[in-house]
């Protein structure tokens, strides 16, 4: 299975769509993705999964990946499952400067 995270480009051709490959970021995705957010300056991005949210920089996509929240349990601990378990649904970029 391949890790990562790949975004197409789309371009417009005749009414038809076509995407090109425009960067494929190598690390950070850990899940099944649940969202995506564009930052306003259009070079970062956020995406999240049940437990995680990474911030992303599509200037540079051999970079790391930034890990906002990080949900997963620490490697070594363990811990009682609890009913009241965290999980992400969405993540977005605020809308105010």
């Amino acid at each position: 299975m391949r890790k990562g995270l790949t975004l197409p480009k789309a371009r417009a051709v005749e009414k038809n769509h076509c995407t090109k490959l425009k960067h494929t970021f190598k690390s950070g995705l850990e899940s099944n993705l649940h969202s995506l957010s564009l930052s306003s300056d259009f070079f970062q991005f956020l995406s999240s999964d049940e437990k995680t949210v990474n911030l992303w920089d599509l200037e540079r996509p051999d970079a790391d990946v930034f890990n906002v929240v990080n949900f997963n349990k620490a490697k070594g601990k363990k811990e009682k499952k609890s009913s009241s378990q965290k999980l992400i649904s969405s993540a977005q970029f605020s809308q105010f400067s």
